[in-house]
């Protein structure tokens, strides 16, 4: 299972190590896969979203961040990075969304989410999330 370590200071997080992020052997091959949402799912989302679009290349979130709210991907993707090397953890694709596990916790968050290619995304804000 993967380890985080959160420092004792509200908004203070230390970088996951590799192993945290890629399930311990170093590479994302034997992570778990990541659930995609389906139509009657992005349309339930639809009426507590704002879209948004980003270029290539353009953050979307970053490590540290002490907000992050519900990220779903309509279309384009967002890399999610390992912020102490800038490595590849994950890219999530339509329908895949990142922010879920922040919002639960309400913990910094602890990865750099990056858009590739030309990149549309239903933003749904914390707020909206926790009256659901």
């Amino acid at each position: 299972m993967p380890k985080v370590v959160v420092g004792r200071e509200k908004n203070s997080v230390s970088a996951p190590r590799d192993s945290d992020v890629t399930g311990g052997s170093g590479t994302t091959s034997d992570a778990v896969a990541f659930p995609k949402l389906d139509t009657n799912d992005l349309a339930a989302l639809a009426p507590l979203s704002d879209l948004c679009t980003f270029e290539d290349g353009q953050t979307v979130f970053r490590a540290g961040d002490a907000d992050l709210d519900l990220f779903v991907v309509e279309s384009g993707a967002i890399e999610i990075l390992n912020p102490s090397d800038n490595s590849h953890i994950v890219t999530h694709g339509p329908g895949q969304f990142a922010g879920d596990i922040d919002l639960l916790t309400r913990r910094p968050v602890i990865v750099t989410g990056v858009a590739r290619g030309a990149t549309r995304l239903m933003r749904v804000p914390a707020s909206a999330c926790a009256k659901c």
